[in-house]
């Protein structure tokens, strides 16, 4: 193998690797850009069941100790699950 085609090689080994690299960090960043988006939909959600009055509340089914304690969460402690 001469010396350039040894650099060639080299070169797409590191091209492909860096490639990989950049898609891990797309991946990431389209994980992270998901989570803020569902912990600001959250967080709207939360402020909305803060201002319902008592009645309101019992027509979800809920009552104003339950609400405090959901509104009183912290703004990263999301749901596993979304319905």
């Amino acid at each position: 193998m001469s010396p350039h085609q040894s650099h060639t090689s080299a070169f797409a080994t590191f091209t492909a690797a860096a490639g990989e690299a950049l898609l891990l960090t797309a991946e990431q960043a389209g994980r992270a850009l998901s989570w803020i988006d569902l912990a600001l939909q959250v967080y709207r959600e939360r402020r909305d069941l803060a201002r319902l009055d008592d009645r309101m509340l019992k027509d979800i089914g809920l009552d104003r100790g339950q609400a405090f304690r959901e509104v009183s969460r912290d703004f990263a402690d999301l749901p596993r699950q979304r319905d």
